[in-house]
């Protein structure tokens, strides 16, 4: 397969130095798309579905699912709309971020944290425990648009625990306990069956691609047309899957070699996430917000997530203001609801 592929890249313009027209996209596109559905080889499609409650993702727009039978010919045409998506270097990932995500891929592709999946029964659960809050900066202006005092007032994170039990294979229902909810914070998660990329089950994440210009041809089309643009959905898309799922570590190293090539993302050296462990972020910004998904620095574990206000040209919030954060406590597979690990 590699040699076809090396065959038909020598066939494509160079996506770093040619752009197509839009009609030429739209064509690509549903080729691309009318591919994927004629080459699914030995894999069951998901199909796609609101995600179920209780879970932390936003509403997006759902296109296609793609599994990891499609052909060079499929690759081919995704080669091609780099073009389109910006991606760039998008093969080798080699800027600082990506060298850094490499290593990072490294350890999740060899994590014995979880057992394998063919090990994890359908009857059980997944288990994850977060603690972190959302706050945010309200802008106040007077009548005529000028800024009142200093034009904006910062809003404290709200902290509070998070614990979710979510079945395997999504037949089941599933529990959410969260301090930050009214009652105790208690909700039984009734089971939708059928599930797709931002409302998975453990069993639904088996069958992604774990070839990582095939996962993130994937992650663009499904979730196109949602969010400021393909680039930030995109890095926004794999962070809410490490954040709250269990993923199993092959697809865990894709991820973040997915990530390596979206163009735009960094490094910030120091990054501190809700329980006040330091490490090291890869980061992405956009409209003033800075996306973290932060690492310890020894272990390159996943630690948690944040969003930063930045230096923003014409802007009255000043840089470096935590409007949320997110830190993974736990993650274990558990016989039952309510179940906690140990």
């Amino acid at each position: 397969m590699n040699d076809d592929l090396d065959t038909l890249a020598r066939q494509l313009p160079d996506p770093a130095r040619h752009d197509l027209p839009g009609h030429r996209h739209q064509l690509l596109r549903e080729r691309f798309m009318d591919q994927i559905s004629a080459d699914r080889v030995g894999e069951s499609a998901a199909q796609p579905v609101p995600a179920p409650p209780g879970r932390m993702v936003r509403h997006r727009r759902i296109l296609v699912t793609v599994t990891a039978g499609v052909t060079a010919v499929v690759m081919a045409l995704w080669m091609v709309s780099a073009a389109t998506l910006g991606v760039g270097r998008f093969w080798s990932g080699q800027t600082e971020a990506g060298e850094l995500l490499e290593r990072i891929a490294l350890v999740a592709g060899s994590s014995t944290d979880i057992p394998p999946a063919d090990q994890i029964r359908d009857d059980q659960y997944i288990y994850v425990e977060t603690y972190g809050g959302n706050g945010g900066v309200v802008l106040t202006f007077d009548d005529e648009g000028q800024p009142i005092g200093d034009g904006w007032e910062l809003v404290p994170l709200e902290m509070h625990t998070r614990q979710i039990w979510l079945s395997v294979d999504g037949s089941r229902p599933g529990l959410l306990r969260d301090t930050g909810r009214p009652r105790d914070g208690e909700v039984v998660l009734e089971p939708h069956g059928e599930v797709y990329l931002n409302g998975p089950t453990l069993r639904y994440l088996t069958t992604l691609p774990t070839n990582p210009d095939l996962l993130l041809a994937k992650i663009y089309l499904e979730t196109w047309g949602a969010g400021p643009n393909p680039q930030q959905e995109a890095f926004v898309t794999i962070g809410d899957l490490m954040r709250e799922s269990v993923v199993p570590p092959r697809l865990a190293a894709a991820l973040y070699r997915a990530a390596a090539r979206i163009p735009g993302t960094e490094v910030v050296d120091d990054a501190v996430d809700a329980l006040g462990r330091h490490g090291v972020a890869i980061a992405r910004t956009h409209d003033g917000l800075r996306t973290e998904w932060i690492f310890d620095r020894g272990t390159l574990q996943f630690l948690g997530e944040r969003t930063v206000t930045t230096e923003t040209p014409g802007s009255f919030v000043p840089p470096g203001i935590v409007t949320a954060s997110t830190a993974v406590v736990a993650r274990a597979i558990v016989d039952r609801p309510g179940q906690l690990p140990g």
